[in-house]
């Protein structure tokens, strides 16, 4: 853990990644797995695991609703 920010840098890395896939879900018209690929996931499972842990929601309600 940091002591600056008190989180783990994959904490800060994954919100950043996440940050810019709500961008990309919203904005976009591409796939799910194209967006976690374009932020720098390996897989769609890692993704979507990822996406609901830190937004409550999969990305595909999170799209619905926005």
């Amino acid at each position: 853990m940091y002591r600056s920010t008190g989180r783990y840098y994959t904490d800060i890395v994954n919100t950043y990644r996440i940050d810019k896939a709500r961008g990309l879900l919203q904005y976009s018209g591409k796939t799910i797995a194209a967006i976690a690929e374009d932020c720098g996931y390996h897989t769609v499972y890692h993704f979507n695991r990822t996406f609901k842990k830190i937004m409550h929601m999969s990305a595909a309600e999170y799209r619905r609703k926005k």
